[in-house]
């Protein structure tokens, strides 16, 4: 979706804790906090971006003093954002999610201005994390009901919509979520469901709250997650898993507060956010269905990602697969193709392609040629043909050029 913000631009940039530079940046009348690691300016691959809700009367550098992202050593790739809010019912910031008049302030529109602008700065990767605390956390449910299909993992912390309410919403896309509660939450008792604020919101109790995002959360995924390292973030607290992308985790003896890691002992909320959120992000929850079935066909792969290279022959599983090879086996010495040939001012790239690829995946993938006179500009797209021997080929004219660089892709059709 095409947005067009308009409003002025402030920056402020300091040296933040190591690995990390904070700045704050101003859109318009709002500000937000941002931590970008240190050579976020050369970097060439995008980094994940993890967007974090304060709770109501607080502000996003509160917050951050809180949760401390940027500390832990999972976050060496991760930019985090922490957004203020807006004006509401209560004294101090909130957000228009947690607005029991229903009221919209804008909350959304500069949570995606603020990405938009970090895009400006550093390689962002399409999707974004989220999480929040209370009142953030009805912002992050909030995001997940209109704009599910940008965020790539939540993990919302002490509060919930009312089961009807998610129930009744679009809920976009499936995206993983790990919700997270103190078990002696005064305020949003997700056992009872009572609490301070149950008045005004209604929560409900938080196993059927989840219950109801399952229901809206419910396609299948591959993400394999590793649920005992986020659990010994957790100080051993279980994840209970409602389905493949739908999760929750009760931490005992934790009250309305942000777990850690301020904290001497006990639970590191910032660590288990951070441990979800990679996870997820090295997972394949965003390529079609014909993928994961490949996958299942090598048990013994682990390493999943379509561009890892387990063998280490120089193919990425997504390669291994449209040419019929083994992921977990090197495999060029022992083939015939593929081939490369100069003739006649031509550079030609013959390769295999697996039948079970054109049936299977051929209306979920596309392969294809891509080429370029240096590393630097824009590839140009060469389309292969098919051979009279069943092979496919890459032609590329060379004429009175010094050097020529030529690479195959595979990519998810129409979003390569």
């Amino acid at each position: 979706m095409l947005r067009l913000y308009l409003a002025l631009i402030w920056v402020a940039i300091s040296v933040g804790v190591e690995g990390h530079t904070s700045m704050t940046r101003t859109i318009g009348e709002r500000s937000y906090l941002a931590y970008l690691p240190d050579d976020y300016a050369s970097r060439a691959e995008p980094m994940q971006v993890l967007v974090a809700l304060h709770p109501a009367t607080f502000d996003g550098e509160w917050f951050q003093k809180q949760t401390r992202f940027e500390d832990e050593a999972a976050a060496e790739d991760i930019i985090i954002l922490y957004p203020d809010g807006s004006e509401g019912l209560m004294s101090g910031l909130s957000w228009d999610a947690a607005d029991p008049r229903g009221i919209s302030r804008g909350d959304a529109d500069f949570i995606f201005a603020a990405l938009a602008d970090i895009a400006t700065l550093a390689p962002t990767k399409e999707k974004f994390a989220v999480t929040g605390f209370s009142a953030g956390a009805l912002m992050t449910y909030r995001l997940l009901c209109d704009h599910g299909d940008q965020i790539l993992a939540a993990v919302p912390y002490g509060a919930y919509y009312n089961d009807n309410v998610i129930t009744e919403s679009t809920w976009p896309a499936t995206v993983p979520l790990l919700h997270m509660h103190g078990e002696d939450d005064g305020r949003v008792n997700p056992l009872t469901g009572e609490g301070e604020a149950d008045l005004i919101y209604r929560f409900g109790i938080l196993s059927d709250h989840m219950t109801a995002v399952a229901s809206r959360n419910n396609e299948a995924t591959n993400l394999n997650l590793n649920f005992a390292s986020i659990e010994t973030a957790l100080d051993g607290a279980d994840v209970v898993e409602v389905n493949a992308s739908t999760s929750y985790v009760l931490l005992e003896g934790i009250a309305h507060y942000w777990p850690g890691p301020l904290l001497p002992n006990g639970p590191n909320g910032s660590a288990a956010v951070l441990d979800f959120i990679n996870q997820v992000g090295t997972g394949t929850s965003d390529y079609p269905a014909a993928y994961q079935a490949w996958l299942l066909l090598h048990p013994a792969l682990t390493e999943t990602q379509p561009d890892a290279d387990p063998d280490g022959d120089g193919l990425s599983n997504l390669l291994e697969w449209l040419m019929g090879f083994d992921p977990t086996s090197p495999d060029l010495a022992n083939s015939s193709y593929p081939t490369h040939s100069f003739e006649e001012g031509t550079f030609q790239f013959t390769f295999p392609v697996a039948s079970a690829f054109l049936d299977e995946a051929n209306s979920q993938f596309e392969f294809y040629g891509e080429t370029n006179t240096n590393l630097v500009s824009p590839w140009s797209r060469v389309d292969p043909v098919q051979t009279e021997s069943g092979l496919w080929q890459i032609s590329v004219p060379t004429t009175g050029e010094a050097k020529k660089f030529l690479r195959l892709t595979v990519a998810p059709t129409g979003n390569p």
